[in-house]
């Protein structure tokens, strides 16, 4: 009953069409997002794991705030574009 992971529903839902099927969820959405979490965090004693990171929205801010953090995701298209933003560039990893 195994299927080739091609075919699975998530490998077209998170391709690189998905950054314009969501472009209202964009940068200063994300800052805003991030801006409200921290407000109400203590301070991590570790590194912060991005999980699904997509496109680094969250990552780019999270690391432009001090945060030492990193993102995974299973998208290349979208892991691509997070890698296009410089403070994500070396904190992706493909998970």
């Amino acid at each position: 009953m195994s299927k080739d992971v091609s075919d699975a529903w998530w490998t077209k839902a998170f391709d690189a069409s998905y950054a314009q099927r969501y472009a209202h969820r964009n940068d200063d959405a994300a800052a805003a997002e991030i801006a409200g979490i921290i407000s109400r965090l203590r301070p991590p004693s570790g590194p912060i794991i991005d999980a699904c990171c997509g496109a680094g929205r969250h990552l780019q801010y999270l690391r432009e705030s001090g945060f030492k953090a990193w993102g995974f995701d299973w998208s290349w298209p979208l892991l691509g574009m997070a890698a296009e933003r410089d403070f994500c560039r070396r904190a992706l990893v493909r998970a």
